[in-house]
């Protein structure tokens, strides 16, 4: 992994860390809006406090579709720069094609069915919103520490974090050669080839 860019609002922290990753001062920058002008990167990594995410987020831009295992096909659209409608950070838009119909989550974070009737006469119907007592980090936060208790499984799991994280990097992959990505095959490279995790650590075996 080569670094060819830093970010800090500090001069100080960012001379310092500028020198302990042997950055050139071109590759110092007090604004990442500068930065990701100035330099060419693969990705970018946010580390800051959570007040300044959004600034970072939303001088991003992506557009993704994906073939999945069942047949179905989805789309997501993450993006700030559009002259007309935008969909940015907490208000992306998410589609997913199945056989039957439809499943749309745009910025008003409204789940819709499109669908057709009997007659073949389009139709769409909101999908009511469900009541939960966390949301967010507190909410992942509870479901951990609740499945430590005997409870089930939380709903963002490894499995699933591996996942989206091979759908990341095969996203970055196909920006870059234009080129379909097999997703599957970046989780076996993310996961060791397929190795066996019969031997996995498990937090459950660490409790009194």
């Amino acid at each position: 992994m080569e670094f060819v860019g830093l970010v800090d609002v500090n001069p100080a922290v960012l001379g310092e860390a500028g020198d302990w990753l042997g950055l050139p001062e071109h590759g110092r920058f007090d604004d990442v809006g500068e930065a990701l002008a100035a330099v060419e990167a693969d990705f970018c990594c946010i580390v800051t406090p959570p007040v300044f995410h959004r600034y970072a987020v939303e001088l991003a831009c992506a557009l993704l579709v994906m073939s999945m295992t069942n047949g179905a096909f989805a789309s997501y659209e993450g993006n700030y720069l559009a002259a007309g409608k935008t969909h940015s950070w907490h208000g992306e838009y998410y589609r997913v094609e199945c056989e039957g119909g439809a499943a749309v989550l745009d910025r008003d974070h409204v789940v819709r069915i499109e669908e057709r009737s009997a007659a073949g006469t389009p139709q769409t119907r909101e999908v009511p919103a469900v009541d939960v007592t966390w949301e967010g980090h507190q909410a992942i936060a509870a479901q951990f520490l609740d499945w430590l208790d005997g409870g089930p499984a939380p709903v963002t799991s490894l499995e699933d974090n591996l996942q989206a994280t091979a759908m990341l990097f095969g996203a970055i992959q196909a920006a870059e050669t234009g080129m379909t990505v097999d997703v599957q095959e970046v989780v076996g490279e993310i996961a060791g080839m397929g190795e066996s995790r019969e031997d996995a650590w498990n937090p459950r075996d660490e409790l009194p």
